[in-house]
């Protein structure tokens, strides 16, 4: 039997009448018997409205309340400051007192143990909402941002992923580019020395460093490198928005600054932890950060050494 004839039995109609894009639901082209007559077509890709915001979210670890100039602090931080006057600075906030949870908030939106991270992630206990890793039914800010259209970058610190994965070996799927990043670069741990960070990635894989500059600080390296992802994707793509996660591995532990910054603060606080207290509460009042006749909580009470012990 030919071609044509086993055509007409099986869908009763001539050839030439046929329709081979039924087989291919959603195709919006023309299949035809030949090249010559047939016609392409993509499918749509969700596209973000022409006037799309660019994102930029920082993260600075283990800030205090009044660290930053903006909040009252002594310590001079003119670029997060420049932020803060430009848009609105926040009094009322609530977050998990531990890492890993308040991350998985961050990006996800819901409460951590619904995201499978309520506590710091180290290993899964094997109760729910203690997975140490996002959901795999969870959607990310970044997946959702990536899915309509944005680039997505991240630079620093991720810690969303148990400590059995953090080899090369993986497995990765709660790595940050498994999870909606299309480029990553920083530390996967906890925590790193930012004169020399033990252990460093970039996408899927480790950074092979056999020594570090004499001058190098993560903290300079996680800008360098939130600048070129950012140059990237406006050279490649300069009508594409994008969405970066700045995620500071400062200031949490270990408590480390270049030189230059140690010798510009040095006897700053020999005067005291009350006397700074003090002095950060009349500017947090005179900036209007908090309202007048705001009182201070009674000083800490637990047991431990005072601070002129420690000093």
């Amino acid at each position: 039997m030919k071609a044509t004839d086993m055509f007409k039995k099986i869908t009763g109609r001539n050839d030439k009448e046929k329709n081979l894009n039924k087989a291919y639901s959603g195709f919006e082209g023309e299949i035809g018997r030949l090249h010559a007559t047939s016609s392409p077509a993509w499918p749509k890709r969700n596209e973000p409205h022409e006037d799309a915001p660019n994102i930029l979210i920082v993260l600075c670890d283990d800030l205090g309340f009044s660290d930053l100039g903006s909040y009252g602090s002594e310590i001079e931080t003119p670029n997060l400051d420049a932020l803060a006057a430009e848009g609105i600075r926040y009094t009322n906030f609530h977050v998990n007192p531990m890492c890993s949870p308040t991350r998985a908030s961050l990006l996800t939106g819901l409460n951590s143990h619904l995201a499978g991270l309520a506590t710091v992630c180290h290993a899964d206990p094997g109760f729910p909402g203690y997975a140490a890793s996002i959901r795999s039914d969870t959607a990310t800010l970044a997946e959702i941002l990536s899915d309509n259209g944005w680039a997505t970058l991240m630079v620093g610190k991720w810690h969303l992923t148990p400590d059995n994965t953090l080899s090369e070996a993986g497995p990765k799927n709660s790595w940050p580019c498994q999870r909606g990043f299309d480029r990553y670069y920083g530390i996967l741990d906890g925590f790193t020395n930012f004169h020399q960070p033990h252990r460093l990635y970039e996408d899927n894989h480790v950074v092979q460093v056999d020594s570090y500059p004499e001058n190098y600080f993560f903290t300079n390296d996680l800008t360098d490198h939130a600048l070129d992802m950012i140059k990237e994707v406006r050279t490649g793509h300069p009508k594409k928005p994008w969405f970066m996660y700045f995620s500071h591995g400062a200031v949490h532990a270990p408590l480390q600054a270049p030189e230059k910054d140690i010798k510009k603060y040095e006897g700053m606080y020999n005067r005291g932890w009350d006397k700074i207290r003090a002095e950060r509460y009349e500017r947090q009042i005179s900036s209007r950060l908090i309202p007048e006749g705001t009182v201070l909580p009674p000083r800490n009470t637990e047991l431990g050494l005072s601070y002129k012990t420690l000093a």
